[in-house]
Parts: structure tokens; sequence; C-alpha cells
């Protein structure tokens, strides 16, 4: 019985614990907005890369993981943290002055037709630049890779970005992507 006390107590505590930190989480998107969401998307990157590598040694038998990969990832996710949390604040703005007889539909759209194609084409270039140092690498890898992750990216983020627009405070938006995100940056990391 002793066993299943202490049990019970480190769960609360656990528990009581996780409360505390997702209370600070909040309270630094007021306080620090962008820095917070940065901070949130360089870890998440960072692990996505960590996650891949680990897939694709499984597969390969090759260590892939560096430092200077992890770093890549990292830096990515500090600099598109910023990006979003200024996409969904000026979408909303957007949405306001538009006044669309289907706001979802709107943001939906702009999402997926004006942001993610030039979002997803930097991401490549960056990835694989950083990656390999080569240009010529770098541009032959993007031809190849651009249309079927952007395809795959229609199909995965369509219905995240439904969900987040419809269910998740836009202050949260950038948390919820980065948690999708885990995911695509797996997908992006297995395919570079």
């Amino acid at each position: 019985e002793e066993e299943e006390d202490e049990e019970g107590e480190d769960g609360e505590a656990r528990g009581a614990g996780a409360v505390a930190l997702w209370r600070r989480y909040n309270e630094l998107l007021v306080s620090h907005p962008v820095a917070t969401k940065s901070a949130t998307t360089a870890f998440i990157s960072a692990l996505g890369e960590v996650i891949g590598s680990r897939l694709r040694r499984a597969r390969t038998g090759e260590e892939t993981l560096t430092l200077r990969r992890l770093g890549v990832y990292a830096v990515f996710g500090a600099g598109i943290g910023p990006v979003f949390h200024w996409w969904y604040g000026e979408l909303e703005r957007l949405t306001q002055l538009a006044k669309p007889r289907w706001p979802l539909l709107f943001r939906l759209l702009m999402d997926r037709l004006v942001l993610t194609p030039p979002v997803l084409l930097a991401t490549l270039y960056y990835l694989n630049l950083a990656n390999t140092g080569s240009v010529q690498q770098t541009h032959a890898a993007v031809r190849r890779l651009y249309g079927p992750a952007l395809l795959a990216n229609w199909r995965v983020w369509t219905l995240a970005q439904i969900i987040n627009f419809l269910y998740v405070p836009q202050r949260l938006r950038v948390l919820y992507g980065s948690v999708i995100s885990l995911w695509w940056n797996t997908y992006l990391a297995l395919s570079n």
C-alpha cells in the first residue's frame, strides 16, 4: 500500500509540475510572445531532427545526427516561430478587414495558397543549403523535393489548420503548429 501511495504522490507531483509549467508558458506568451514562440519552435524543430536521424539510422545504419544538423534545425525553428506569430495575427487582421462570408475558408485558402508555397520553398532551400553547403546540390534537391513536399504539406496541414483555426486560441496556434510540425519536421529530415 505504501508503494501505491508513493506512486500516487509522484503522479500528483508530476501533474502539479505540468500544470505549473503550462501556467508559466502561458504567462510567457503574454509577456514575451515572440521569444516564447521562437524558443518553442526551435526546440521542436531540433527534436524533429533527432527523431528523423534515429529513423534514418534504423533504415540505413548510418549515423546522421550531428551538432551542425541539430543547430540547423534549431535555428530554422527559432526563425520560423516569429514568422508564424506574425502570420496568424495578420491573418486575423485580414479576415476582419475582408469580412468574408466564410471566414474559415478565407483563412484556410490564404494559409494554404499564399503562405505555404513560398515558406516551404524557403524552408527547403535553407535546410538543404545549411546542411550541404552546396548551391548546386541545393537547387537539385529542391527541384526534386518541392512538388512532393508541397502536396504532402497540403495533405497533412490542411486538416491541421482547419482544427487550428476552428478550435485553437490565436496565442496557442504557433504551439499547436509546432506540435503538428514534429511529424512534419521528421518527414523533412527523412527526405533531406
